[in-house]
């Protein structure tokens, strides 16, 4: 029997799929939407995040590139947590932080879901 985490992990681990999937939700919602591939070690983002900030110039980044993107003084704070995340004492996640906007004004990105390792 597939336990629902494999079921989830395989799921989105199919990459056009993932995508598809992201830009459906962020097109229907007007929202970003952003996906942790903890197999591919990168983040995946809705297409509409280059409507939001030209930090992020693909759909697809590394955790070190979305590290470079956010506002600097939440990076100790965000980077705690994150390692929190990756060493497994977190099944679920809910964190802000801040970006730069098109227009270089600061913006609020509010972060939540479970994790799937």
């Amino acid at each position: 029997m597939i336990r629902r985490e494999e079921s989830m992990n395989s799921f989105w681990n199919n990459r056009d799929f993932r995508q598809k999937m992201l830009n459906h939700l962020g097109e229907s919602t007007g929202e970003c939407y952003q996906y942790y591939s903890f197999l591919e070690k990168s983040f995946c983002f809705s297409d509409n995040i280059q409507k939001i900030t030209s930090d992020i110039p693909y759909s697809k980044c590394s955790l070190e590139e979305w590290y470079r993107v956010i506002y600097p003084a939440d990076h100790v704070r965000l980077m705690r947590y994150v390692e929190n995340i990756f060493q497994k004492e977190r099944k679920s996640y809910h964190f802000n932080y801040r970006i730069r906007n098109r227009d270089g004004q600061l913006i609020w990105i509010s972060s939540k879901g479970k994790c799937y390792f």
